[in-house]
């Protein structure tokens, strides 16, 4: 090789060398930074999740004899927040009806929708639920099958569904939806 071919070399294409190498290490560098982004997001998202379940609003201790099934069958329901969960477990509702947030964030601009056959149903709205927070609409005066759809937000401003088939004061069936 002469010396100028051997200059030229030495000082043009090891440097594109270094140039590449170095852009290859800066995009996986910030393919990794995103994902971490994206971690720490959702991480935020699930310290922050308002959970709204129908619940019993009856005095505490009566509560823990009738509700107390309500929680735990409607906590495991919910337990994988983001996939469809259906639980077939038949729950009888007694006394004062609501909607309680046991989740660990406030639940905003919450629209409670009662869809009963032949009757039209006004939905209920509320501005927030905050954790731990029980919201009464009162006794259950349908008797036969029926819906309820709670929709709301996060302080994240993610939305959420919370869908029941019920049959008068009996739940057939739960579903709770992100994104909904």
């Amino acid at each position: 090789m002469s010396d100028e071919l051997w200059a030229f070399l030495n000082s043009q294409f090891l440097g594109i060398l270094v140039l590449l190498g170095t852009l290859i290490v800066l995009v996986i560098y910030a393919y990794d930074t995103r994902r971490i982004a994206r971690a720490a997001i959702e991480q935020r998202d699930l310290m922050h999740r308002p959970i709204l379940v129908i619940s019993s609003l009856m005095r505490r201790s009566a509560r823990e004899e009738v509700s107390e099934a309500i929680f735990t069958a409607l906590d495991k329901a919910a337990g994988d927040l983001d996939a469809e969960n259906r639980n077939p477990t038949v729950i009888q509702i007694a006394g004062p009806v609501g909607i309680t947030n046991i989740g660990t964030g406030p639940a905003l601009e919450v629209l409670v929708s009662a869809v009963v056959p032949g009757r039209r149903e006004a939905p209920v709205w509320a501005p927030h639920i905050k954790a731990g927070q029980g919201w009464s609409f009162g006794h259950i005066a349908h008797a036969g099958p029926w819906e309820l759809f709670v929709r709301y937000k996060s302080i994240t401003g993610a939305k959420f569904l919370s869908h029941y088939v019920l049959d008068g004061a009996v739940i057939r069936e739960f579903r709770r939806e992100s994104g909904a």
